[in-house]
This record gives C-alpha cells, structure tokens and sequence, in this order.
C-alpha cells in the first residue's frame, strides 16, 4: 500500500506500507511488517528516510521493532526487543549499514507492567480492530519513552472520498490521540478511515504534527484482487 503524505497543499513525501509472509521464531508465529517513508526530493527542510519494521504475534503485539534512519550517508538503528511476557523492553541503538546494525552505541533495559506496542506495530493493533465499538488505551514504547495511545473505534460505516477511485468508498472510522512524537512530529489527535470490508486497508488518515495536520491518502495497493470497497458494498 503505498499514501501520499501532504502538509496543506506541499506533498511531503510517500509511506509504503508492506506485510511480508509469516515465519516461526522461539517457536512463536510471528509476521513481519515493514514501513518505508521517504520525503519527495526537492521539498525545502525535508529529506527523511526511514524504514520501521515489527515482527508481530497473533494477538497483534510486538516481539521486535526497529527503526533505520538515512542520514547524512549513514544508517543509524534503534532496536527495541520486547519481552511481553516478563514485562521487559530490551533497547540498542546503534549504526551499520541498510541491512545490518554493525555497532551499538547504547543500551539499556526497561521495565514495563503492561504489554506495549511501538510506533509500527500500533498502526497494525488499529487495523486489526477496526469496525469494532470500543475505546481503549494502548501503552507505546516510542523514542525511549513509555507512553500510551487512545483508541476510539467505531462499528458504524460511512463514506469518503478518494481521489484513486471515482466512487464513494465505504469505511469504518477512528480517531485516536498519541500521547508522544512520532515521525513527522505526530503528536496529539488524529483520525484514520479503514475500508469497511474485511481487509481493513488503511484508506486515509489526518494526524497532528508539532506544526499543524499532515494527511496520508492511499494512492496505490496491490493486494490481489482487492479494489476499496463501493458505497453499495456495506
């Protein structure tokens, strides 16, 4: 799946969201998601790039998260290892190359008393839960800091626009508040809008930033069949 990121009228850049297969670890099924932001060449105060990846368990939650920032011909990764079950994040930071962190330059464990989801994998936890009538507050680990989500979802269908299709699209909408900074600056409320069907794609988004609204708009998916799904499909 691949948003258009847009500050006002500017383009930013693009976020390209892609699930890979699942595989076993410590005989844990685990599936691997990747986020992968880059800002439009060109555009004034802005060259990011960055790749988020979670490995996540059935229930939605993260066994390992890692964040590697482009910067300056350098990759530089933040690690963190979450030991949900004895209530642990287990955190590295460090550089290497695009593929493989070569040397930490910090560590440190960090005690928890909840499950906590990362920046990524939250992003996932939302979808999984999407169409359902529920308020929830979720513990974040992001930037080394612990922190929580709101999450208000709502089983109710609506419509949107979307500028890839020339139809209504049916979906089920969010809105939420990140109690931290996230990528962009994200910060504070937020509202996202899921396709109504089964799939649950993320079809648009507005967030918070620390100086002003950024919005995702999906542009382009491949997902076998899968188109966003008509007004008539509710």
């Amino acid at each position: 799946m691949l948003y258009n990121v847009r500050y006002g009228f500017i383009d930013l850049g693009t976020v390209r969201m892609k699930t890979f297969g699942k595989f076993v670890k410590n005989g844990k099924t685990l599936w691997k998601v990747c986020s992968y932001i880059d800002s439009y060449q060109g555009v004034p105060f802005v060259d990011l790039h960055v790749i988020y990846e979670s490995h996540i368990d059935e229930s939605g939650y993260p066994s390992q998260f890692t964040a590697r920032t482009f910067d300056d011909g350098k990759w530089y990764y933040t690690v963190y290892d979450f030991d949900q079950t004895q209530h642990k994040i287990f955190v590295t930071i460090g550089t290497g190359t695009k593929d493989v962190m070569k040397s930490a330059t910090y560590r440190d464990t960090v005690a928890v008393n909840k499950k906590y989801q990362d920046g990524l994998s939250i992003f996932y936890y939302a979808r999984q839960k999407s169409g359902l009538n529920m308020f929830e507050v979720i513990p974040t680990y992001q930037n080394e800091k612990v922190s929580t989500t709101d999450l208000q979802f709502s089983s109710s269908v609506s419509l949107t626009e979307l500028d890839a299709v020339d139809y209504p699209v049916s979906i089920h909408y969010l809105e939420g508040k990140a109690n931290f900074i996230g990528i962009f600056g994200l910060t504070g409320g937020f509202r996202g809008w899921f396709s109504s069907d089964d799939a649950r794609v993320p079809i648009l988004a507005k967030l918070n930033v620390l100086l002003g609204s950024v919005t995702f708009e999906l542009i382009e998916w491949k997902r076998g069949t899968w188109t966003p799904p008509h007004s008539f499909d509710e």
